[in-house]
């Protein structure tokens, strides 16, 4: 261990380190529940550090994510927490003139309110499609890809092909629905 320290310098890493950026889901989180020693790090890291969380999450609101992580015992800020759909709406405040269609959850649905949602028979300038979990409808699949044969734009809240369910069962993510819709446009 001393020759590590000695070779990558980790005493003066340390002292330049500002600030730790973490991962929720498999870093603090797993199934839903705190892996072992994670609250007592965070508390320990929060006296020392900036600290910044990220969550490719992207069925749940960022409420939703603070609320269950604040529920666990994290000493976690919601301003702490940038998800898929922070960024998301961070794009579209620059851009709020274009007309959206959503393919998400109800929940994440009611982040976006203050934008421009179009139905189905309106052309939006940009498609969004979001893990939409049990609100699954090929309906609004079909419609989320004629909107792109027609020009809008398609955008995906995160990549994953798949991601584990609670009960720890592989389901399909919302990369492979976008890639469907890309493949398909």
């Amino acid at each position: 261990m001393q020759k590590i320290t000695k070779m990558y310098g980790w005493i003066n890493i340390q002292k330049k380190i500002k600030g730790i950026l973490s991962d929720i889901d498999g870093t603090l989180l797993f199934k839903g529940n705190p892996i072992q020693g994670t609250i007592d790090a965070v508390s320990k890291l929060r006296k020392r550090k900036k600290l910044l969380f990220l969550t490719n999450t992207d069925s749940k609101s960022p409420d939703s994510i603070h609320k269950k992580l604040s529920k666990h015992g994290f000493p976690i800020q919601k301003e702490e927490i940038f998800s898929p759909i922070i960024a998301i709406k961070t794009f579209l405040e620059k851009n709020k003139d274009k007309k959206i269609f959503l393919v998400t959850t109800k929940e994440v649905e009611r982040e976006f309110k203050q934008f421009k949602i179009v139905n189905n028979k309106e052309i939006p300038d940009y498609v969004i499609i979001s893990d939409f979990s049990d609100d699954w409808d090929v309906h609004r699949l079909n419609n989320a890809f004629k909107h792109v044969l027609k020009g809008a734009k398609l955008f995906g809240t995160q990549g994953n092909r798949y991601c584990l369910n609670k009960l720890g069962e592989p389901v399909i993510d919302t990369g492979s629905l976008v890639k469907m819709l890309a493949y398909a446009a």
